[in-house]
C-alpha cells in the first residue's frame, strides 16, 4: 500500500526563536505515516531557494518520494509563527511558488499509481478527487475546522476517510459525522484536542482517548501526525478503536518534540 500526500508546502519560521522547519499537512501526514511503516509520496513544489532546498532535504532523509516535489522560480512558501505557552501563533504568510501551484498531468499519472491520496483545501485538487478515485484511490482528507466552507458539502462525497478538527463532542458534531457518512465517506474522524476522538463508520461511534505526557513542546502538527496514526491504522487493518489510539500515541509523541514529526 503506498500514500502520497497532495498539496501545500512551507516552512514555519519563527523568528523570535531564530528557528525554521519545512511543514505542511501534507508534509507532517507523510513523514509520520511513513514511520509507521507505510510508504509514502509528497506531490508540492518549493522555491528556488534555502527553504527550498531544507524542505527536499527533510522529506529525502525521511524516506519520502520527492519524485514530484517541483522546484519553481521564486520562494518556497512561507508561515511566519510565535510560540506562546508551548502553542503555535500564526503570523504573517507568504505563498510564493504555493500561490500558482498546478498540477502537471504527470504528477496526475503518478498519483493515480497510489492507494490513499492525503489532501486538504489548501491542495487545491479537490476539483480532481472523483477522478482519482474513478481510478481506484482512496481518498483521506483534512477538513481541520473549516466545516462550514462553501464547498465541504461538494467535496464529501468524493472523501472515504475524513477529519475535523472541532473543541468538544456535541449534538452538533454527532450529526455532521453522520451526515458525512450518508454520503459515502467510510469513516469520519473528529479530534476535540485536550477532550480525546471520535470516530463514526456509518453504523456507530467509536471514543478515543488522549495519551497524557509531561512536557508539552509544540502543538504544531498534533492533528496531521493524529491522522497519519489513524490512517496507518487503518491500512493495517486495525478495529477502529485501535486506530484511534494509533492516532493518540504518535500525536503525544509529536507534541513532544519542537519539529511536527
Amino acid at each position: 500500500m503506498k500514500v502520497v500526500a497532495v498539496g501545500y508546502s512551507c516552512m514555519d519560521v519563527y523568528d523570535n526563536l531564530d528557528k525554521s522547519y519545512p511543514t505542511g499537512n501534507g508534509v507532517d501526514f507523510a513523514i509520520n505515516i511513513k514511520k509507521q511503516g507505510i510508504p509514502a509520496a509528497v506531490v508540492s513544489a518549493v522555491g528556488n531557494d534555502s527553504y527550498g532546498v531544507q524542505m527536499a532535504e527533510r522529506l529525502k532523509i525521511s524516506g519520502i518520494d520527492t519524485t514530484h516535489l517541483r522546484v519553481d522560480k521564486g520562494s518556497t512558501a512561507q508561515i511566519h509563527m510565535q510560540l506562546i505557552d508551548n502553542d503555535r501563533v500564526h503570523g504573517n504568510s507568504i505563498d510564493g511558488v504555493m500561490a500558482n501551484y498546478y498540477l502537471t498531468d504527470d504528477d496526475f499519472d503518478f498519483i493515480k499509481q497510489h492507494d490513499y491520496i492525503h489532501t486538504d483545501y489548501f491542495g487545491r485538487i479537490y476539483g480532481l478527487l472523483a477522478q482519482f478515485r474513478q481510478a481506484g484511490c482512496k481518498i483521506a482528507f483534512d477538513f481541520s475546522t473549516f466545516l462550514e466552507d462553501k464547498d465541504f458539502e461538494l467535496i464529501i462525497p468524493n472523501v472515504d476517510y475524513a477529519l475535523f478538527s472541532y473543541p468538544q463532542r456535541d449534538s452538533w458534531i454527532e450529526d455532521k459525522m453522520k451526515w458525512a457518512c450518508d454520503q459515502g465517506v467510510q469513516i469520519v474522524v473528529a479530534t476535540f484536542g485536550e477532550f480525546g476522538s471520535l470516530a463514526y463508520d456509518g453504523k456507530q461511534f467509536y471514543s478515543g482517548s488522549i495519551i497524557k505526557v509531561e512536557n508539552i513542546v509544540n502543538t504544531v502538527g498534533a492533528g496531521d501526525s493524529f491522522f497519519a496514526g489513524f490512517m496507518a491504522g487503518v491500512i493495517k487493518g486495525f478495529p477502529i478503536k485501535s486506530c484511534l489510539q494509533e492516532g493518540a500515541k504518535l500525536s503525544a509523541e509529536i507534541i513532544q518534540k519542537f519539529e511536527p514529526y
